[in-house]
């Protein structure tokens, strides 16, 4: 009896018309107020449909968010990162901070790096830092700046090596990595290589193209968009493809993240809403 009432709730806010009629006069004021009407639709939808509380389903998540305040300072150092883009970013790495934190009692690696530097096997490709990229992620990354008009200049620092040797190129390549510095340019990187990749993609909103932007960190921004969006619901976190147990979506997580911390105390963004995608389904 309870699902029926919260369903039928649901089906009357959907069904809900809005004015969008605009007076001449105040009409900013009154888009800003609509805006704000369909942004506070859209999450409540979103909150209905995804009832998991990750901040109760990981202990580790405050340790999360409290590196990130921790870290504000610095994040906000970055040149050329507007706002929403760098919430954006912060929310696609917030599942790899809940990671670390769970598993940063198990981390040892410096055996690891050395296999890496000396043979850079699959054997060896490991999740390093905050951010738990992989050298084979940054290699990538490397591989599309170099083959790019547009990102050829911008990160020209990311595919510039000090020792131009094989081992050499590696060995700075895991330097860098250790480097939380370092691990924010690549995430940066990350961010342009799939806006230029999928420029032609037209997100109905900022959640969708989160969704699509963090399955596509954790799985692998070379694969196509068919690819990226057929893992979008996968659960595989926190403990990977292969474990039985009860898991979660990647972009789930850090949907919640942007929408319960970067969201909600701060005034409705000025997102493009179009219809909702619940309903196109």
């Amino acid at each position: 009896m309870k699902n029926k009432f919260l369903y039928i709730s649901l089906a009357l806010i959907l069904a809900e018309p809005v004015n969008l009629t605009i007076n001449s006069k105040n009409s900013k004021a009154h888009i800003a107020n609509k805006n704000c009407f369909l942004n506070d639709k859209q999450n409540f939808i979103d909150s209905f449909l995804n009832r998991r509380n990750y901040e109760k389903i990981f202990p580790e998540y405050s340790h999360a968010t409290s590196f990130i305040k921790l870290k504000n300072a610095e994040f906000n150092k970055i040149k050329n990162t507007a706002e929403n883009k760098k919430n954006m970013m912060l929310s696609i790495i917030f599942p790899e901070l809940i990671r670390y934190s769970l598993f940063r009692d198990f981390f040892e690696t410096k055996s690891l790096e050395l296999g890496y530097v000396e043979y850079e096997s699959k054997l060896v490709d490991f999740s390093i830092g905050r951010f738990q990229m992989k050298p084979s992620f940054v290699k990538k990354l490397e591989e599309y700046v170099k083959d790019s008009e547009n990102l050829a200049k911008k990160y020209s620092r990311v595919t510039t090596y000090r020792d131009i040797t094989i081992k050499g190129i590696r060995k700075e390549r895991i330097e860098r990595l250790n480097s939380f510095n370092w691990q924010f340019i690549y995430l940066n990187c990350f961010y342009d290589v799939l806006s230029e990749k999928f420029k032609d993609v037209e997100w109905q909103n900022n959640v969708e193209k989160l969704k699509f932007y963090a399955t596509a960190y954790n799985h692998n921004f070379c694969a196509s968009k068919q690819e990226i969006d057929k893992w979008i619901n996968v659960r595989t976190f926190p403990y990977g493809v292969n474990y039985k147990g009860e898991q979660y979506s990647y972009s789930d997580i850090a949907v919640y993240f942007y929408q319960n911390h970067l969201l909600k105390n701060k005034h409705c963004e000025n997102q493009i809403i179009n219809k909702n995608p619940i309903l196109n389904k």
